[in-house]
């Protein structure tokens, strides 16, 4: 059976929908919905519908490096069960060109995209109002952790700003992106989570900054000078409002690690990332090996450096961490070009015509990159998934755009 362009291309836009909103809040949608479009492109590459372009290959191949380096670490450390389990989540990056493919099939709209994380930014707000007032959480999760949910709600919302000032001939979408706005916000508070407060301070700046005018972007600095006084006026007036306690908590949690005391989050956190470095030091190179993190850690414990409670964890907390304790140098070295490769191609193209597109491609990686400084990012499947497919998207609506001198990397 073949389906009719205007089919596909819904079809396309409700796919999109379903894997955003649903990331976060409904179990093991988003590996679903991968595995599904990824076979599609499979099938699709065997029939040769789509040849992936130049910049599509060398992402792929970026793709290809961080799975091998990985593969060596694995090997070096004698092919560990747990290393294995750790491979199974990095194959999904291979599913990148798949994707790709799947989506120059569907050909789904740009409005479409724009609608899906503006709909997963209103999903995970409901989301954690609901879970913060009618079930009384301390912190909102959704179907995932706090981590991840918090910071995944920041995106959606950083990404539908984007999108309402670039859809804003299209008033019914802007209007609903700049609501939805908000609630991805509201959703990253109610989340608890440290990390995406600070990503926010980071990245709503750079966002503003987009979305003033020309003759404005003077203004910025201004902005960002008025949102510090407000949130000091706040913390002066309400002392106990929940990002000043957590902040004091972790400063003080800080200050007690140095002095011995490891047991907080904050402390066994730093424990974690100190055997870490401990680990990177002794084996630069490669690292401990993949699958080898934790019975160096239980090693730690036995020999009284490190906190009983961090046993329980197989990773470091920081991908970064992680990364340099079970892969070395040249892990550290292919995370980086995972990174910073697609950064570039999003800089050269957002300098080359001003595109919307590539905006959210920068605020994405941003995110990401500071997201995986306090958790290990890369070592779960559904920030592995969102990663695979955000850079499906950004890829695919790039290379509909007419070129433009200068734009390709």
């Amino acid at each position: 059976m073949t389906l009719s362009p205007t089919i596909k291309t819904t079809l396309g836009g409700l796919l999109l929908c379903l894997f955003f909103a649903g990331m976060t809040t409904v179990a093991r949608l988003s590996s679903s919905l991968v595995i599904l479009l990824a076979l599609t492109g499979i099938v699709l590459i065997i029939r040769r519908y789509q040849s992936p372009s130049r910049e599509q290959k060398q992402f792929a191949w970026v793709c290809a490096g961080f799975l091998g380096a990985a593969l060596l670490a694995w090997a070096a450390a004698d092919f560990q069960y747990q290393g294995t389990k750790e491979l199974g989540r990095y194959v999904r990056l291979l599913f990148f060109i798949p994707l790709v493919t799947a989506l120059f099939w569907l050909k789904p709209k740009e409005e479409f995209f724009w609608l899906a994380v503006g709909a997963a930014a209103c999903v995970t707000g409901v989301v954690a109002l609901y879970q913060h007032l009618v079930m009384d959480m301390p912190r909102s999760e959704g179907a995932t952790n706090a981590i991840l949910f918090g910071c995944f709600a920041l995106t959606f919302s950083l990404l539908s700003l984007i999108g309402a000032k670039h859809l804003h001939k299209n008033k019914f979408l802007s209007i609903f992106l700049y609501l939805a706005s908000p609630l991805g916000l509201l959703a990253a508070y109610l989340s608890g989570t440290r990390n995406a407060w600070l990503s926010a301070s980071l990245l709503l700046p750079i966002v503003i900054m987009w979305l003033l005018p020309k003759g404005l972007k003077w203004l910025a600095p201004a902005i960002l000078v008025l949102g510090l006084m407000i949130g000091t006026t706040i913390h002066k007036l309400y002392p106990q409002n929940t990002i000043s306690v957590t902040i004091e908590r972790t400063v003080d949690a800080t200050q007690n690690f140095f002095n011995g005391e490891k047991v907080s989050s904050t402390g066994k956190r730093l424990d974690m990332w100190e055997g870490s470095w401990d680990m990177f030091l002794q084996n630069p190179i490669l690292g401990v090996g993949l699958g080898n993190y934790l019975p160096h850690i239980q090693k730690r414990i036995e020999e009284g450096l490190s906190d009983p409670g961090i046993g329980e964890f197989s990773h470091a907390h920081s991908s970064y961490f992680f990364i340099l304790a079970t892969r070395g140098l040249v892990g550290i070295t292919a995370f980086f070009l995972l990174l910073g490769w697609p950064l570039y191609y999003f800089c050269r193209q957002y300098r080359a015509n001003k595109s919307p597109m590539a905006q959210a491609g920068i605020i994405t990686i941003i995110g990401f990159a500071c997201y995986a400084t306090t958790e290990a990012f890369f070592n779960r499947s559904i920030p592995l998934n969102a990663f695979t497919m955000f850079m499906a998207c950004f890829y695919y609506f790039l290379s509909q755009q007419k070129p433009t001198d200068g734009a390709q990397p």
